[in-house]
């Protein structure tokens, strides 16, 4: 259930950003969103996150590693790190890696440079 809410937020995610490029009616992110809720059979409402923070470090200049936990449908806590810019003045699009075994230092490098 995690892997497909996860896939959902990330193809929610995808269908914002094509909202905001391609400038698609509204009725069109309703539809999508609907069709992926669906088929992926996403909880409704989602689970209440409760995120718990454990500190940050920086793995390499102008990235903030942080450390949490988050709550799932099923009352488990789940380890999480969340690479973000050091600097930012607005809401940015995020990517989501399920099971990113390997991937911190791919995604510190990106988040630094502004990909994520």
């Amino acid at each position: 259930m995690r892997v497909r809410n996860a896939i959902a937020v990330t193809a929610l995610l995808w269908c914002g950003i094509q909202l905001r490029a391609q400038k698609m009616p509204e009725e069109q992110l309703a539809k999508w969103r609907s069709e992926i809720v669906q088929t992926l059979d996403v909880a409704h409402p989602s689970p209440e996150l409760k995120v718990e923070r454990f500190g940050s470090f920086s793995p390499e200049p102008g990235v903030v590693a942080e450390k949490v936990t988050y709550g799932t449908e099923f009352s488990m806590r789940i380890p999480a790190v969340v690479y973000r810019p050091e600097h930012h003045a607005r809401r940015m699009p995020a990517m989501v890696v399920v099971n990113g075994h390997g991937g911190d230092s791919v995604c510190a490098r990106g988040c630094g440079s502004g990909y994520i």
